[in-house]
């Protein structure tokens, strides 16, 4: 039997909107190159709505490493009617992204970066990007904010 890479060798966690208690605004995650991966999964993880409370998540594409500007994805957002309201909390979602994505949602793209967007009242929430199929080992990737890795 073949060795077969770890999860944590094939898998980086590239971008993040770290957890916390927000109020109406938006916030993006850090940008990923994706001439380096090959896909993007954001996991959105979402604590307490408050009564009035929606948050809406939007996968954008940019030909810049930056959260300036940038093209919405199609079909690659949640709706706010996702998460809305004391009903939704404590739950999750998922978003996939390949690098035709977002070459395709804008000419030249090449960097990809998700916003999330709170509207009318507090929502506890937190992004976590990861990326594989990997142009080079994954874990090589990973922010510089993660602590420890253990597999």
């Amino acid at each position: 039997m073949g060795y077969t890479a770890k999860l944590s060798e094939r898998l980086a966690l590239v971008a993040t909107i770290d957890p916390d208690q927000r109020g109406a605004g938006s916030v993006n995650t850090d940008v990923i190159d994706m001439a380096v991966h090959r896909r993007a999964l954001a996991v959105i993880l979402v604590g307490d709505i408050a009564a009035t409370g929606t948050l809406d998540v939007t996968a954008f594409a940019n030909t810049t490493n930056s959260t300036s500007g940038g093209t919405a994805i199609t079909s690659k957002s949640l709706a706010a009617d996702t998460f809305s309201e004391t009903g939704d909390s404590a739950k999750q979602a998922l978003i996939e992204v390949t690098a035709e994505e977002v070459a395709a949602a804008v000419d030249g793209g090449r960097y990809l970066f998700f916003t999330a967007t709170v509207a009318n009242a507090n929502v506890d929430y937190a992004v976590g990007v990861l990326a594989g199929d990997s142009r080079y080992l994954a874990a090589d990737s990973n922010l510089a904010s993660v602590a420890e890795i253990v597999s």
